[in-house]
């Protein structure tokens, strides 16, 4: 007995060793991770920030929740564990969002400087962070360890500066980035830059034969003067994203960006790829002599690295088959052209089913650098997007047109597509020539009343002020009449949940991804008038659909209906709990009701107009006669209701719609 109770107390012992172990290593490592006075730091500078800022949080927090319905948001960090604080944010997409986190900082869930190591506090600027904004994050250091010793105050501040800096000159987002984007019908792809090199390596191994370039803001200016370029960069196998312009206008249209994808920073991580294998490349371009310096250098620094030839970029027509015969006589399977935009497209183009090699990739000024030509702007002026201006300081009398008039130039053009409908385009995944179709239909709309130029220009002016003019009105009145609504209803919820769960078991709500304003997505609520596998039963009764047009699903006699459905559906009681989604302001009271995104898919560039309003929870063909109306007329009712809307307009439809729903008139 007396054995038992000693080794019970010995194993005590140890977990209490163990346990202080532990804590005393957790509070070293905290030690490690902040340098002495960090944390008065943060107090010190987000209090400053938020003094000095107080009137613009004040008025992003008011915008908030007039629009959004909600004060703050939390964003979970990726790659962070459950745990970790997640980063508060202002509602809504206006700009100043993270100004919120400011308070965090002061609570101590955050501090303004992460340090390199993994910390219980997250930070709201680390070198990370602007490396993935500027998508350079393949500039990581070699030896994290390194970075972590040199952590103390200067680093701290030196991060924040270039935060700050990176803030002003990249205002990037950290946005959800998808396979590809398409920018002017041109179609980019959206990857890191070492899948690239891994791409090259299949394309190799396979033996395809791919063209691959790169785009800027350089280059999608010559397009708009260009068309025989426009058409040869759509027709390329693999086009990528190349300087902080792309980037820009990527998040303008609501996509990230991986990658800053170019030939320059692609070059040394191809060549160390291919090192010690049979696979040549190619250098042409560029002027006399520079060619045969890249290949000395990077033969110096990848041993083992084939450089098949090299040809300077300054041949004639005439001597162009001699070139190419050279080319494919090297047995050269990588070619890289560096005759700058838009002739390396255009020759490549132009003369791709000559040459034998595998990749064709045109690289613009890659050779000057390389041979030493040009020096590279620094690591930390590419880190925070400037390397542009690195280059203009090099070369003011060649690249101030291309940055100071070419950069704002292209950015007003991004700007311009966005503004005439370019949200829809991306999530429609149309083309440009389509989006044009969309607001030529669009601008016809009040051309019926076959009024001079002139006057049609004065009464569209008129319209556009009208509207944006009532945004604001129609805000208040969607925010105090759903809540009001919500209070008042309160009862009537409660019998429907517990009729419709008696009836058919399962959630009293059904929830349904559907297209809003501008083709963005969000998840409607409805109160549940089916049975849980309506959905999976719909497929079956495709071909029994009575609408016209088969873009919309209806059906008088639904066996996928419950009794309880069809009262609620009469009366349209199962779309209250779209109250909710006014008051967060994904729809409106009035506007064209919600399609679900397989509907959208069917329309019509005509039909798509209909997406320019905000969606509602009723409309003109609601109280005309809901399902009643064909689906060509729904849309023309709508169109009608985006011409003319306004407070007065909306006020109207919603008192006729109290007797259009209690007369149950056109209900489905």
């Amino acid at each position: 007995m007396i054995s038992k109770t000693a080794n019970l107390d010995k194993h005590c012992s140890e977990q209490s060793t163990e346990r202080k172990c532990s804590t005393d290593s957790e509070q070293a490592s905290d030690a490690r991770q902040q340098f002495r006075g960090q944390r008065l730091t943060d107090i010190v500078l987000a209090s400053g920030g938020i003094l000095l800022l107080c009137p613009i949080i004040l008025l992003r927090a008011v915008l908030s929740v007039l629009l959004t319905g909600r004060l703050p948001q939390q964003r979970p960090k990726a790659g962070r564990p459950e745990d970790t604080p997640s980063a508060v944010r202002f509602a809504g997409a206006l700009p100043g969002a993270p100004l919120a986190a400011l308070f965090c900082v002061i609570k101590g869930s955050h501090t303004l400087v992460e340090s390199p190591m993994e910390s219980s506090r997250p930070g709201l600027c680390s070198d990370h962070k602007i490396r993935r904004n500027t998508g350079v994050e393949y500039l990581q250091p070699g030896n994290p360890e390194s970075t972590i010793s040199q952590w103390n105050i200067s680093t701290y501040f030196r991060i924040l500066a270039k935060s700050l800096l990176a803030a002003l000159t990249a205002p990037v987002g950290d946005l959800k980035a998808g396979r590809f984007f398409c920018l002017f019908g041109i179609r980019i792809i959206n990857t890191t830059i070492s899948r690239v090199v891994d791409d090259c390596e299949h394309i190799l191994t396979s033996g395809v034969q791919t063209s691959i370039g790169f785009v800027n803001a350089d280059c999608m200016n010559k397009c708009f003067s260009d068309a025989r370029y426009h058409q040869t960069l759509r027709a390329m196998d693999r086009v990528y994203p190349d300087g902080i312009g792309v980037r820009l206008a990527s998040q303008m249209f609501g996509t990230g960006v991986e990658d800053n994808i170019n030939g320059t920073d692609l070059f040394p991580k191809l060549c160390k790829r291919l090192a010690g294998t049979s696979q040549g490349i190619f250098l042409l371009g560029a002027r006399q002599g520079v060619a045969e310096a890249v290949a000395e250098n990077v033969s110096g620094r990848y041993p083992g690295l084939l450089i098949s030839g090299c040809q300077h970029g300054y041949f004639t027509e005439a001597e162009e088959d001699d070139v190419i015969e050279r080319i494919n006589r090297s047995g050269a399977t990588v070619l890289l052209v560096a005759l700058g935009a838009p002739q390396q497209e255009l020759w490549l183009a132009r003369n791709r089913a000559r040459l034998d090699a595998k990749i064709l990739m045109a690289v613009g000024g890659l050779f000057d650098f390389y041979s030493g030509r040009i020096s590279r702007a620094p690591i930390w002026m590419r880190e925070v997007g400037l390397e542009w201006s690195w280059r203009l300081l090099q070369e003011p009398g060649r690249m101030w047109r291309r940055y100071l008039v070419g950069n704002p130039r292209f950015l007003y053009c991004v700007w311009k597509q966005k503004k005439q409908n370019g949200s829809v385009a991306r999530s429609m995944e149309i083309t440009p020539a389509e989006e044009t179709r969309i607001l030529d239909h669009f601008s016809r709309l009040g051309q019926a009343a076959a009024l001079r130029s002139v006057m049609m220009g004065v009464r569209h002016a008129y319209w556009r002020w009208l509207r944006s003019g009532s945004e604001v009105p129609k805000r208040i009145l969607d925010i105090t009449v759903g809540a009001l609504a919500l209070i008042v209803l309160s009862p009537l919820f409660a019998l429907a949940i517990i009729l419709i769960r008696l009836e058919s078991p399962g959630s009293a709500f059904f929830s349904q991804t559907r297209v809003g304003y501008r083709g963005e997505l969000f998840t409607l609520w409805k109160f549940r008038s089916m049975y849980i596998d309506a959905e999976k039963r719909r497929a079956e009764l495709q071909t029994t659909n009575e609408m016209a047009g088969g873009v919309i699903f209806k059906m008088k006699r639904d066996p996928r209906v419950t009794r309880i459905g069809r009262f609620i559906r009469k009366f349209s009681i199962d779309e209250l709990p779209q109250l909710w989604n006014v008051i967060r302001g994904e729809m409106s009271l009035v506007g064209p009701r919600p399609a679900l995104p397989s509907e959208v898919k069917l329309y019509t560039v005509e039909q798509r107009v209909r997406l320019l309003a905000k969606p509602g929870l009723t409309c003109i063909w609601q109280v005309e006669g809901r399902s009643d109306i064909p689906f060509s007329q729904q849309v023309q009712l709508d169109e009608d209701y985006i011409y003319r809307q306004s407070l007065l307009t909306d006020i109207k439809l919603l008192l006729r719609t109290i007797p259009a729903v209690l007369g149950g008139k056109g209900a489905c």
